[in-house]
């Protein structure tokens, strides 16, 4: 895989695939702002144009609106687009049911008329992908042909508030670090991200149709995150499943605050329990598994952190006010909680650090060796360790709330915001903040040492 690292990608090319074969170019659709969608999407099909590469694919807009005014104005722009552009092949649908959400409509779309491609490239509503990228992706699964899947490695674009900046920083700075590991270590048992991927449609529309799992949403019921499962469904099947970590040309924008990337990763959470049962399913790959494991621990480590915290408040202050005889053995070496806080940030931030080493060597592609990147990156570092203890809290509350049965839903994504009114931001933020001065207070009872230790952490929170 460090071959892959400090290597330069290998130059995009033009050349068209050789077997002639269709690719429907899907994009979904729930809530959005068409005028957005529809641009991007008549990039892409320009750009395809401008290399005569059109042929070989088709442009379907499948919406899952509700909203009956958003819904008009998207119809509206749709015809719009079909009149100034009434000979090229974009298609347009809305459900009027939106059944398993996002899945539900792609899953239709694949019965109704996946028959008319052999391949689909599946977008979200901020994703772009160069022709080059698609034409790669293409010559791939023509070259493979027991690939049934193939996800590229997306990078932000389009940031505008500092949240979604620092996102894109940290992706461009060491997202090939990652994309070179997972490539490497998954092999023909990748996963799948739900866009910005190719798939292989007669596989899919065999194997990766999500069953209902036993019992009531959120835990049962409909799936939310479909991606890891139908990539389990399809290696489960024998066909292989890759990651393309090598391709350049592929794009998506980030929630533009904590508190949207907070309401997605909610969702998420959500979806990430219910794949718990896929864990104890037999049939599927083991590295199917450890995908979904992963996945879950992204999610699970904020509240087994959290909980580790209320745990060594718990016994500090039992041992002090309820036992002081043992306050001697909890308190011998104060500097432990330090020493551990020290090399797990170590061990989180390592990718940061790594992506230094390189750069510094001159190896780190796309970045030449200016101060200012090393200046970025080390602030990326700082603000990575402010935010942790938001993060975790966050990531712990979408886990208990969904292992209380509350429902989180399928909310639409924002894509531009300016700022939070104060109000508003109390209003996210009251648990956190009362957690805080719990912390705080609680530290102070105890010793000036565990406050020492726990202050940082206290004053994030407030």
């Amino acid at each position: 895989p460090w071959s892959a690292v400090v290597s330069k990608a290998p130059a995009p090319s033009k050349q068209l695939p050789t077997k002639g074969s269709l690719t429907a170019i899907v994009i979904a659709l729930y809530q959005e702002k068409p005028s957005r969608v529809i641009a991007a999407a008549e990039a892409m099909w320009d750009s395809l144009k401008e290399i005569g590469a059109e042929s070989g694919f088709e442009i379907f807009f499948l919406s899952d609106t509700t909203d009956p005014a958003l819904a008009e104005i998207e119809e509206q722009a749709i015809q719009d687009l079909l009149h100034r552009r009434p000979n090229e092949p974009f298609w347009y649908r809305r459900r009027r049911d939106n059944t398993q959400k996002k899945q539900g409509n792609i899953n239709d779309f694949v019965q109704r008329w996946g028959g008319r491609y052999e391949y689909m490239l599946e977008l979200d509503a901020d994703s772009f992908v160069s022709p080059e990228a698609m034409l790669e992706l293409v010559r791939r699964m023509d070259a493979r042909p027991r690939t049934a899947l193939i996800q590229s490695l997306p990078v932000i674009v389009g940031a505008r508030t500092y949240s979604a900046r620092t996102q894109q920083l940290a992706l461009r700075v060491h997202g090939g670090l990652f994309g070179a590991g997972l490539t490497w270590w998954s092999g023909g048992a990748g996963n799948f991200w739900g866009h910005n991927a190719i798939i292989r449609l007669a596989p899919f529309a065999a194997h990766a149709s999500l069953p209902d799992l036993p019992g009531k949403e959120p835990l049962g019921g409909k799936i939310l995150s479909h991606d890891f499962v139908e990539a389990a469904l399809l290696r489960r099947a024998g066909w292989r499943v890759e990651i393309a970590g090598d391709i350049v040309g592929s794009y998506e924008e980030a929630p533009p605050t904590i508190v949207d990337a907070a309401a997605r990763d909610r969702r998420w959470a959500q979806g990430n329990i219910q794949q718990v049962q896929i864990l104890f399913a037999k049939g599927f790959d083991w590295l199917s598994k450890v995908h979904i494991l992963a996945g879950l621990m992204g999610y699970m480590s904020g509240l087994l952190w959290l909980s580790l915290i209320v745990l060594g408040v718990f016994i500090a202050g039992y041992a002090k006010f309820f036992d002081t005889e043992t306050i001697a053995s909890v308190t011998a070496d104060p500097t432990a909680g330090l020493r551990l806080l020290i090399i797990l940030s170590l061990v989180l931030t390592s990718p940061k650090w790594l992506a230094i080493i390189l750069w510094a060597a001159g190896k780190l592609p796309g970045w030449n060796r200016s101060p200012r990147f090393l200046v970025a990156v080390i602030c990326d570092v700082g603000l990575t360790a402010l935010m942790a203890p938001i993060i975790m809290m966050n990531h712990a509350g979408s886990i208990l709330s969904t292992l209380m049965g509350v429902d989180g839903g399928w909310r639409p994504q924002v894509r531009d915001r300016n700022g939070f009114a104060w109000s508003d931001l109390v209003r996210h933020y009251r648990q956190h903040m009362i957690f805080g001065m719990c912390l705080l207070l609680a530290s102070f009872a105890i010793s000036p040492s565990f406050l020492l230790q726990n202050l940082p952490m206290a004053t994030i929170m407030l």
